[in-house]
């Protein structure tokens, strides 16, 4: 019996199965190949809408164009990172830092309250 490049009898396969703690299945079904490109690309626009939103009076209008670009470049970099890497914890957490670098930029937090909220969010994660 051969799968992909594992050759041996059932037994053998599912032997090395378990004792390498290996899920057949996943080594099945390709992981979803998303380069470091992508992501490099993604975060950089993230943070130059966000240096650009947070440093340049900008008119109503095209401040909410931006607004939303940067929603868009976090649901963007969420999607990825979650087919990436198949985490909740990844994609939460980056959602939130974006949300957060946000909302700094847009002066509805300073920094100072960004990093009080990070610490209470640690400190809340601690004490589960």
């Amino acid at each position: 019996m051969k799968i992909k490049d594992i050759e041996g009898t059932p037994e053998e396969i599912g032997k090395i199965c378990i004792e390498q703690n290996f899920s057949l299945n996943e080594y099945l079904h390709d992981k979803t190949k998303i380069s470091n490109l992508f992501f490099l690309i993604v975060s950089i626009t993230f943070l130059i809408l966000c240096s650009v939103l947070w440093t340049i009076k900008l008119s109503e209008t095209l401040q909410r164009i931006l607004f939303l670009c940067s929603l868009l470049m976090i649901a963007i970099l969420g999607v990825a990172l979650h087919l990436k890497f198949k985490k909740l914890t990844v994609t939460i957490t980056a959602g939130f830092f974006g949300i957060l670098m946000l909302s700094v930029s847009l002066n509805i937090l300073t920094p100072k309250e960004a990093i009080n909220t990070l610490k209470e969010r640690y400190n809340n994660n601690l004490k589960k």
